[in-house]
């Protein structure tokens, strides 16, 4: 009985991939910041990172419009491991012409292998003043 409370101890301290699980997904919208004032076009900089990551894409919701379309010229790089692990990079701009003067959620979902898809969410408010990639805080 000894043996096997020391066997399932041990197992728990082991590190998650070390028991053959994957690595849990993860990502993050870094351009544009929740809560900023952006331009009607904007630069959209997505980081993720899990097992399999695949079909990046974005919707921006607005009043009473809706818009998906597909992430292109992501870039994807293995990292080093026993796991899987991916990183993703995702630059590109987004024409928010159609949501002048409105606040907006742009949404990012990235397929994984493991859980599924994964997603974050910013909002932002879409002034019609030029801004380029410049941002304010509101």
């Amino acid at each position: 009985m000894k043996a096997l409370v020391l066997a399932v101890i041990l197992l728990m301290s082991l590190p998650l991939n070390a028991t053959g699980k994957n690595p849990t997904p993860y990502i993050e919208i870094q351009q544009p910041e929740d809560g900023s004032v952006v331009g009607t076009e904007t630069t959209l900089v997505v980081y993720a990172e899990g097992v399999g990551l695949h079909d990046p894409s974005v919707s921006i919701s607005g009043y009473g419009l809706d818009i998906s379309l597909p992430i292109g010229g992501c870039k994807i790089k293995e990292a080093n491991n026993t796991d899987g692990t991916e990183y993703m990079y995702c630059k590109t701009k987004l024409d928010l012409k159609d949501f002048e003067d409105e606040k907006v959620e742009i949404t990012v979902a990235v397929g994984t292998d493991t859980v599924g898809y994964v997603r974050d969410s910013v909002g932002v408010y879409v002034s019609g003043e030029a801004f380029g990639d410049a941002e304010c805080e509101i």
